[in-house]
């Protein structure tokens, strides 16, 4: 396994670090998006010993900073979190399909990291799946749905868990 720094989005503005397995089969990537003000090794370090398992399975990883956290500076400034938040994932996306091209793309993250992930997927047929760790974790505002989303997500992460297991 070995690890190696990127920089990519506008500019090269966004910092990641990819997780090389030994042996790549390069069917599957994964991209950790960061979970809120906590920088690209997640928190507790979450998402450098994930991205080391994965390495471990045969999975590549990308793990990176959005912007203006941990080594990702700035961008689109006036622009809302969200769209941002948006436009730096797809740069992630963008990155790893031109570098790597993988036939699977799968987001993942930890609480907000999550929600982006989810959020981001619905946007993109190049990603395959959707690893969510502690989804949704705030609700919001009920009348906008998102109590029906966080129990779906919930419902269906379980029920998959458990298929045909006693």
């Amino acid at each position: 396994m070995k690890e190696l720094c990127c920089s990519f989005g506008d500019g090269g503005h966004l910092a990641g670090i990819i997780t090389e397995p030994r042996d790549a089969h390069g069917d599957t990537l994964v991209v950790l998006v960061n979970a809120g003000l906590v920088p690209k090794h997640g928190p507790y370090r979450l998402y450098a010993l994930l991205a080391r398992r994965l390495a471990q399975e045969g999975i590549r990883t990308l793990r990176f900073d959005l912007g203006d956290i941990g080594d990702s500076q700035p961008a689109h400034v006036g622009m809302a979190l969200e769209q941002r938040t948006q436009l730096e994932i797809g740069a992630a996306v963008q990155m790893v399909c031109e570098r790597f091209s993988p036939r699977r793309v799968v987001l993942g993250g930890l609480c907000s990291g999550a929600e982006d992930s989810y959020r981001y997927a619905a946007t993109d047929p190049r990603i395959s799946g959707v690893i969510m760790i502690d989804p949704f974790a705030y609700l919001g505002n009920r009348a906008s749905g998102a109590h029906r989303n966080h129990a779906g997500a919930r419902y269906c992460g379980v029920s998959r868990q458990y298929q045909g297991r006693p």
